[in-house]
């Protein structure tokens, strides 16, 4: 829904050249009453690993934080199994200080499902 930083460009469906202190940010996802799921991400970094805060906070005011770790070697969909929080929640990744990394899209599943895609 939204894109905020100072290094960042848009190609299409994809943010590439993200770095330091972006974010990025998908208002109404919602998780029914799960407490737990698989996050998929799609990009790329040239780095051995690229962290990432997952930032999630729902109607009721719940937040949560996951870190991930995006590991490098050229484009590809890696997945983590994350908490989420209940219901209709606001997510935003965050790049950290030292981040180099595309994103092409994510999802978040049940194993077994296909997910709710961004």
């Amino acid at each position: 829904d939204s894109v905020y930083g100072d290094s960042f460009e848009r190609k299409g469906e994809a943010v590439t050249g993200i770095g330091n202190n972006v974010s990025l940010t998908w208002d109404e996802m919602d998780f029914g009453t799960e407490q737990r799921a698989v996050l998929t991400v799609e990009g790329a970094t040239d780095l051995e690993k690229n962290a990432i805060s997952v930032r999630m906070e729902n109607r009721n005011g719940e937040s949560l934080n996951e870190m991930i770790f995006f590991l490098g070697d050229g484009k590809k969909e890696q997945s983590f199994p994350i908490r989420v929080t209940k219901g209709e929640t606001k997510v935003t990744f965050v790049f950290l200080p030292g981040s180099r990394f595309d994103m092409y899209g994510f999802r978040f599943s049940k194993e077994g499902e296909t997910g709710h895609e961004g």
